[in-house]
């Protein structure tokens, strides 16, 4: 009994012993798993998660100095100080004049909090070598201010909900002037502004023509870090100025003084002539190119009783006969992106590096805040693209550009196999807006195109009794022979290309089939978007994207026939003659003497209309589509064709517009 209890106790210490050794080994597999699992983790984690810092140095930057107190942050803004022209200080600024004579209307507030708006105004008088105790401001300028401050002003005295609504009505129609009534609606607000602001604004005028270059200080916005987060060039004061110039205009033009109206569209065409010549920032050359785009979209007849004579359009299109190029504006542009432009951004990469990421758009955001980077990586990679873009011919169409992929395209699990200095390279392409710049000068291109399409139109009625060019030519058996456009060369500049074509023969006869490449560069608009927004596609020789729409009650009958706008209006004074289309821009390109290719009014209303589409969002988040043309008023501008006919008809036939009616009026009545 004795032995077999102890070969009992013995089994039991054996098996005793197996398990503790297999719970050891369990413990020691399952800490070591833990420990891995740590390990992985904190690599993923630095990997993915855990930025790299900036280390100032010749490697990340051109300069290292001077530095802030911790050795450790460019002072950026000093750099930038020392690249103000001394010009800037004397009177053949205009900008210098204009701060001094009207102070600084409208100006931003800054982002440092610590700054009052005292003290920002103060800097901004000191850096044009003026002081705010002695403006200098001429007594009898009295007080200036702009519409836009004064329907703002009035918006936040307004408590009333209904009421509140329709002053924001107004202001949009004001501000933006969608159509030739718009100044009429509000003729009496802008006589009373207008009697009041005008010995201002005649100043403002005076010191633009006498002025030879337009340099704004660089205001730099800063956090309570010293990183320089924006450069503000007063662009609330341009954008203002610029604004109550083509209201002035507006309302001159509809009170039939068409000297003031021109004085004015002359005023903004050298302002921002002034503005591109000596432009530091790429916002201040989108400004300039708004406001010369504004002055090609006034109107200057908006009363068919009060037409302009044929000196009054010569002196119109001659205003902006000679815009900026393309190759002036590449050079331009090339000289921002080495100047304040490159060190801004080097600076917004170093506030983002600091944890301060209030540099980048709202889609990069995000990204920047959920993902570790080498900020390092990103610094080198985008001066390494600044440098190889400043000498590469594919600066202009990035989309060509062997770059990798948008870093806003890239999935989260596509980060997750990049490596850290992988996605830090990717995070460095996105400091690009020259491709923007080139895209606002195409559309300002696409309007001077209109404008000059527009004077022609009127310029060939004042010579044939009044009457627009027909649609096409007709034999004596009806068949069409020649496009308006061909009628309209002779008021283009190309009357040499108009003697050597045979009217009396086909547009497609054997002598003039030899001009049929031979389009001249007004009918190939420049808005001609191609597979993505900032593409564009390149029309062939002899292809026109410029079309008419013709219609029984347009300006442009199906029959050929000939119309007379101010007879229409006299005899119909219902309809809005003024507002009718003139030319618009279509997607499929035709030959430019193809005599019956023109669009229908009715094709408006189809959902795969050949007229210019611009995708657009409206209020509620979906897409409506626009379209670019010239009115018979002269004014270039957007139209929103709809679904409905009838609403089109605006465009077509000088129809009510139904935005412009009563709410109690009925339109399909």
């Amino acid at each position: 009994m004795s032995k077999n209890w102890y070969a009992i106790v013995r089994m039991d210490e054996g098996t005793r012993k197996r398990k503790g050794n297999f719970e050891m080994k369990m413990r020691v597999v399952c800490a070591g798993i833990l420990i891995l699992a740590a390990v992985l983790f904190g690599v993923l984690w630095f990997r993915y998660f855990v930025s790299v810092p900036l280390v100032i140095s010749p490697e990340t930057t051109d300069l290292t100095a001077p530095l802030s107190q911790d050795g450790r942050r460019v002072d950026y803004l000093a750099h930038i100080r020392t690249l103000d022209p001394p010009e800037m200080k004397t009177d053949r600024n205009a900008a210098r004049i204009l701060v001094r004579q009207l102070g600084t209307p409208g100006a931003d507030l800054p982002l440092c909090p610590e700054t009052s708006p005292q003290e920002y105004e103060a800097q901004k008088y000191a850096l044009l070598g003026l002081t705010q105790t002695e403006p200098e401001i001429p007594s009898a300028l009295g007080e200036y201010c702009s519409v836009s401050m004064l329907l703002e002003k009035e918006l936040e005295k307004e408590t009333d909900s209904k009421k509140r609504e329709d002053l924001e009505k107004r202001i949009r129609r004001v501000e933006f002037l969608e159509d030739a009534e718009a100044v009429f609606l509000e003729r009496e607000f802008l006589k009373e502004w207008v009697q009041k602001n005008s010995p201002a604004l005649d100043a403002a005028a005076k010191a633009i023509r006498e002025s030879d270059l337009c340099v704004f200080p660089l205001l730099a916005e800063q956090n309570a870090n010293g990183d320089l987060l924006a450069v503000n060039p007063m662009l609330s004061m341009m954008r203002d100025l610029a604004l109550d110039f083509v209201l002035r205009a507006s309302w001159r033009a509809a009170m039939g003084d068409h000297d003031g109206a021109l004085e004015d569209h002359e005023t903004l065409f050298r302002y921002a002539q002034l503005i591109q010549k000596t432009a530091r920032t790429y916002t201040e050359l989108f400004v300039a190119l708004s406001i010369e785009t504004a002055a090609r979209c006034l109107t200057l007849a908006p009363d068919p009783g009060a037409m302009p004579t044929k000196e009054d359009w010569l002196r119109f299109a001659e205003s902006g006969r000679t815009p900026i190029s393309e190759t002036q504006l590449k050079e331009r542009v090339r000289a921002i992106f080495s100047g304040v432009e490159y060190w801004t951004v080097l600076s917004g990469w170093q506030s983002a590096a600091n944890g301060h990421f209030q540099f980048g758009s709202k889609e990069i955001l995000p990204i920047l805040k959920r993902w570790g980077w080498d900020w390092n990586e990103v610094v080198r990679q985008y001066r390494e693209d600044h440098r190889k873009l400043l000498q590469d011919d594919r600066f202009w169409n990035l989309e060509k550009w062997a770059a990798p992929v948008s870093i806003l395209n890239v999935s989260p699990w596509d980060f997750l196999c990049m490596s850290r200095a992988e996605r830090s390279r990717c995070l460095g392409h996105c400091s690009w807006s020259a491709d923007i710049t080139l895209y606002f000068y195409r559309h300002a291109e696409t309007v001077r195109k209109f404008q000059q399409l527009g004077v022609a139109f009127q310029l060939y009625r004042l010579e044939h009794d009044g009457k627009l060019p027909p649609a096409f030519t007709r034999n004596a058996e009806g068949k069409p022979l020649h496009s308006w456009r061909v009628l309209l060369l002779p008021y283009l500049g190309e009357t040499e290309l108009f003697e050597k074509l045979r009217l009396d023969e086909p547009w497609d006869s054997e002598w003039n089939r030899q001009f049929h490449d031979q389009c001249p560069a007004v009918f190939q608009l420049s808005g001609m978007l191609g597979e993505t927004e900032l593409s564009w596609k390149e029309l062939a020789p002899g292809e026109t994207n410029c079309t008419v729409f013709i219609g029984e009650k347009t300006l442009f009958p199906t029959d050929g026939s000939a119309v007379d706008p101010v007879q229409l209006a006299n005899a119909e004074p219902a309809r809005r003659v003024p507002q009718m289309i003139l030319a618009a821009e279509r997607i499929r390109p035709v030959g430019w003497m193809v005599p019956d290719a023109e669009l229908t009014a009715e094709s408006l209303a189809s959902p795969d209309s050949e007229f210019h589409p611009i995708a657009a969002q409206n209020t509620n988040g979906g897409v409506i589509r626009c379209g670019r043309g010239v009115f018979f008023s002269g004014a270039v501008g957007e139209f929103q064709p709809t679904l409905d006919p009838k609403q089109n008809a605006r465009f077509t036939e000088g129809g009510p517009d139904p935005m412009m009616m009563d709410e109690t009026e009925n339109f399909e009545e």
